[in-house]
């Protein structure tokens, strides 16, 4: 009942019928329409019209700056207790509407997202269409300031921004459109032209995941690992540096759940166990040391890590509900209350309420299990969302709502899903920071929002992906 009196107040402005009595006041009902940890995090919802942005808040801000990752707490019951812990049961089959991720029922996922990349941004409607707004393939001049339905086609799961190319599922289908000049389009060859439509690639209809990089794109199919395109720093984690023009397997691993691409690296979760592998600047694949690596390598020795992402030079995970960042930290990206970088992962908050985390060029974001987003590091152009262009090094709330579900952030823009307290299938789509090119997607011509802010026009939006973050 912590948060008992905020909703009570937004149920009292909202319905405008007060009350004196205690006793009438209702709390929010938990839904549990979360449908998994990560940010492939889905809810399915519809959009509230209106421009009106959401009022920052002072809220104190939240982070450990002193520990180095820790094991995770046992949970195990003591002897004698009359009680023991739940097990999940799993279904054979995933319900209707889902993403079969593992191809064995494992993990099921909401089958809508939206994803941000450097020059656009994408979302999936809960009945599976594809809006796209910012960078305009057909005439770069002029760029949609609105969210444009791509094609007429339904059936779209999964999608992915990249810096200037974009792949998505599209009922078990992989597509991908934009620049194709280092071959991450996946079509076998590679070159100056633009794909402007949504291109199928190979002839697989099972993929599930796609994550989009710099120049470089990776994907989950059936649990397997495959990348594709740019592979200078090794990012494509199969031994070597060369390009990839079509999607490639990595190992032959089944059990991957994770994956996010970012600028020159990418880390991956498998059986929640941690990989990362490519650029080694400023240890940002969490191993500890200097070294690229050309194969995926684990991080640490933890096996409860829930989610993962790859920024520009730096790299956040939750692992058992704690918060971890690791990387590069000039901008306070880290969220440790200082600058210095870490090349191991660093415990940014012991939670244990942590369910999904998004990173930037340079600055980061997450949602806890109460439906509170987060965000810190770099500001310049308002990506932290609390209405100011000053930097912060800690974890700040941004708004006194408690019912975010999930969160992306791009470049140097940042969105994020926000139910409707009153209705839970009632869901706004909400953008912040730079918008050059149009990629908040609010129809304005201001540079830069720094309180977030409803896209145009309002549709029943579900769920997102964080893109690439160059």
């Amino acid at each position: 009942m912590r948060y008992f009196g905020r909703y009570c107040l937004i149920l009292c402005i909202l319905l405008s019928a007060c009350s004196d009595d205690p006793e009438d006041k209702t709390p929010k009902t938990d839904t549990g329409t979360v449908a998994d940890i990560g940010h492939d995090t889905t809810e399915q919802t519809d959009t509230q019209t209106g421009t009106d942005t959401l009022e920052p808040t002072d809220t104190p801000t939240i982070g450990d700056t002193e520990n180095d990752i820790d094991e995770p707490q046992d949970t195990t019951p003591d002897a004698g207790d009359d009680t023991s812990p739940d097990v999940p049961v799993i279904p054979d089959t995933c319900p209707a509407d889902t993403i079969d991720v593992n191809g064995d029922a494992s993990r099921c996922l909401a089958q809508i997202q939206i994803a941000t990349g450097t020059n656009s941004t994408c979302a999936i409607t809960a009945e599976g269409t594809l809006y796209c707004w910012g960078f305009n393939f057909d005439n770069p001049a002029a760029p949609h300031l609105t969210a444009q339905q791509v094609g007429t086609a339904d059936g779209w799961q999964s999608i992915a921004v990249g810096e200037n190319h974009i792949c998505g599922v599209q009922s078990g289908e992989l597509y991908c459109w934009g620049a194709n000049i280092q071959g991450q389009l996946g079509s076998g060859s590679k070159g100056p032209d633009i794909t402007k439509v949504p291109t199928r690639v190979g002839t697989a209809d099972n993929w599930a995941l796609v994550s989009a990089g710099s120049k470089f794109t990776c994907a989950l199919q059936a649990g397997e690992l495959f990348c594709w395109g740019n592979n200078s720093n090794g990012q494509l984690g199969n031994g070597s540096t060369d390009e990839l023009l079509v999607p490639t397997q990595i190992g032959t691993d089944d059990a991957w759940t994770h994956i996010s691409a970012g600028l020159d690296h990418t880390c991956a979760i498998q059986s929640g166990e941690l990989f990362c592998w490519g650029h080694k600047n400023f240890g940002k694949l969490g191993t500890g040391d200097d070294e690229a690596k050309l194969v995926p390598t684990r991080v640490g020795t933890e096996n409860t890590w829930t989610d993962v992402s790859a920024g520009s030079e730096h790299t956040c995970g939750t692992q058992a509900g704690k918060l971890f960042c690791w990387g590069y930290n000039i901008s306070g990206q880290l969220g440790i209350a200082g600058t210095t970088s870490e090349k191991s992962p660093r415990l940014v908050d012991d939670g244990p309420f942590w369910k999904s985390v998004a990173t930037g060029a340079a600055h980061s974001c997450a949602v806890n299990t109460m439906g509170q987003t987060f965000c810190w590091g770099l500001n310049t152009n308002g990506q932290v969302g609390d209405g100011t262009t000053a930097n912060v090094s800690t974890p700040k709330v941004i708004s006194l709502y408690e019912d975010f579900a999930a969160i992306t952030a791009a470049k140097n823009h940042t969105c994020a899903i926000r139910n409707n307290p009153l209705d839970p299938n009632d869901t706004q789509f909400l953008c912040w920071g730079e918008n050059t090119g149009g990629v908040l997607g609010n129809a304005a011509a201001q540079n830069k929002q720094t309180a977030p802010t409803p896209v145009d026009p309002a549709f029943t939006w579900a769920s997102f992906f964080a893109g690439v973050v160059m």
